[in-house]
């Protein structure tokens, strides 16, 4: 049975607003969570964003080919889409170019 995720993507509590190369929107958990990383010496600090979102909203998105715009955070690759068996998928982000 999936499960019914509705108030845990409210996009009046924590959920944003995601839109789609074709202009459908979806809500999402974004999180952009920042890592500070030591190469040679220097001090790098760098992020790893992400959503968190109900399957059906993500499948027919292409890996490393489809963009998503995510309000007032800016447009984002997709990565990857990892399901996680519940109905809900993380997925991995880069910059868009």
């Amino acid at each position: 049975m999936q499960e019914d995720f509705s108030d845990f993507l409210d996009l009046d509590e924590f959920a944003v607003e995601v839109s789609r190369e074709d202009g459908t929107t979806f809500a999402a958990i974004f999180d952009n969570e920042g890592e500070v990383v030591t190469i040679g010496g220097a001090v790098v600090e760098s992020s790893k964003p992400y959503l968190m979102c109900r399957v059906e909203d993500v499948e027919t998105l292409e890996w490393e080919k489809s963009v998503v715009s995510i309000e007032k955070a800016g447009e984002f690759l997709v990565i990857s889409i990892k399901p996680d068996g519940t109905g809900l998928a993380s997925v991995e982000l880069g910059y868009a170019d």
